[in-house]
């Protein structure tokens, strides 16, 4: 099976260009194939047990977080309604995937990612695609406490965002046009003021949304509200936590024909956001629009399309992602490598602390069978002196052990004349016995050890990290030729 699935990976890799080629390995290190498709078909909690290892898998077994990184950059387009932010989408990925037009389209958050098949998901199937947005669910202890807060728990909703799960939607595109299939699209609801209603509360939608991105591209339409009120608090509120992803963009720059115009909206757009954000380095507003979006009949515009500046933004980001994951790899690795060997280590000092605790309990133990042979002795002679016992042993003397044992008897008895003190010495020494057995058996109690076979699994685990480490390794030398083309040793 392993074999079979290393061909099965080499065929797709060999489809695929470089840079997604180490995205995919580095993904497939956290989640084998295997596993990714049994969480599709069976969810998360029904994963049959996976015969490749993975980092996830490790992780899970040993109590700690940690989520793999996405193998794709992740862009999310706000604006204003009719800004443009559909167009753009359908014309990266060289398919009408959205819908366009002047009024409000997008009443939902849309994901637009590549795929093998051309495919729909509604909201459930969208969170376990992106494990990363479960999140937008509340856990079991924050439903609790919501509840509790309340005087009644009916009516109360498992999402953080009421209304959000069941308006966000996947598409999936088998586009390979530009480098869509390293990029997923975030496509928001056009933002308007008035009286506009949203089935979810979009203002913090937005804001929550923009913690799991890589980049968030702002559109600026110069013909419709630009520069609404809503528009304009989210870009204020997202570039005080998010400022390094933001990007601003003048949209639909060819339906201003005059270049005094241009200049005039450009102006505005650049005041008021200068007004609502603190951009120590300034910012740029390049001016895009989608070309030949205005039909073959239309004359050619003649403002200077910056579009391309979008999309080397885009390919730059894609680089930085590949390093990014392949640091996350390390991370990871070294996090769970020490684990790991703590873990062991842990277990070496409790087994010989173990040893120690049984050999001082053997020897406690030894010393109160010692212990007990003296009232066992005085018994005897009390024994002996009440009964005919004392003559017994002293005509069958002629054996050496009976001799010796009737000596210490009598020696160990003459001692102590007295039958009250007899009886004290029994006593006392009976009870001194009882209690070395006492200590003997609580002398200290057992720290916890693994088994044979759970030093075997986390052996087989830490050199599966030494594989992944020396993996990580040879994808960032791959990456080093392609991106600069220079040979490595």
């Amino acid at each position: 099976m392993e074999s079979y699935r290393s061909v099965a990976n080499a065929a797709e890799d060999a489809l695929l260009g470089v840079n997604e080629q180490i995205l995919q390995q580095i993904h497939r290190l956290y989640i084998p194939v295997e596993d990714r498709e049994a969480a599709l078909k069976h969810g998360k909690k029904k994963q049959p047990p996976s015969k490749e290892l993975g980092l996830e898998e490790i992780a899970t077994a040993l109590g700690m977080d940690c989520l793999h990184p996405r193998k794709k950059v992740t862009i999310l387009i706000i604006g204003n309604h009719s800004a443009g932010k559909s167009s753009f989408v359908n014309w990266y990925v060289g398919e009408h995937v959205q819908r366009t037009g002047v009024a409000i389209e997008t009443s939902g958050f849309t994901i637009v990612t590549s795929g093998k098949l051309e495919n729909e998901l509604k909201g459930e199937g969208t969170l376990l695609l992106y494990p990363h947005l479960r999140g937008v669910m509340k856990d079991a202890s924050e439903t609790t406490a919501a509840a509790s807060s309340s005087s009644s728990s009916h009516g109360q909703s498992p999402e953080r965002f009421p209304g959000f799960v069941s308006h966000l939607t996947t598409k999936i595109s088998t586009s390979k046009e530009n480098k869509f299939a390293l990029v997923d699209f975030i496509d928001t609801p056009g933002l308007a003021d008035g009286n506009l209603s949203y089935p979810f509360d979009v203002d913090q939608v937005i804001p929550w949304m923009a913690n799991h991105v890589d980049l968030i591209f702002v559109f600026f339409d110069p013909i419709g509200q630009a520069l609404c009120s809503r528009t304009m608090n989210i870009v204020e509120r997202l570039h005080k936590t998010h400022s390094d992803k933001m990007r601003f963009y003048m949209t639909k720059a060819d339906h201003v024909r005059s270049e005094p115009d241009r200049y005039k909206v450009m102006c505005q757009i650049t005041q008021n956001l200068s007004a609502r954000i603190s951009a120590v380095h300034g910012f740029k507003l390049p001016l895009i629009y989608i070309p030949g979006a205005e039909g073959p009949d239309q004359p050619e515009s003649t403002c200077i399309n910056q579009i391309d500046e979008l999309t080397l933004e885009i390919d730059k980001t894609i680089s930085q992602k590949i390093q990014s994951n392949l640091n996350t790899l390390q991370s990871h690795c070294n996090a769970i490598a020490q684990r790991i060997d703590t873990l062991l280590v842990d277990n070496e000092k409790n087994v010989k602390r173990n040893r120690e605790i049984a050999s001082n309990s053997r020897l406690v133990f030894f010393f109160a069978l010692l212990s007990l042979c003296l009232p066992l002795s005085m018994g005897l002679f009390v024994i002996q002196k009440a009964t005919s016992l004392d003559k017994l042993l002293t005509d069958h003397s002629n054996s050496m052990g009976i001799r010796h044992l009737h000596h210490a008897i009598n020696t160990l008895g003459s001692a102590l004349p007295s039958p009250q003190h007899q009886l004290i010495f029994i006593a006392a020494t009976l009870g001194l016995s009882l209690l070395l057995m006492f200590i003997s058996s609580h002398l200290g109690r057992y720290l916890p050890t693994m088994s044979n076979s759970e030093i075997r699994k986390l052996k087989e685990w830490r050199m599966f990290i030494d594989q992944t480490l020396k993996k990580k390794e040879e994808l960032y030398l791959r990456y080093f030729d392609e991106s600069v083309s220079h040979e490595y040793a």
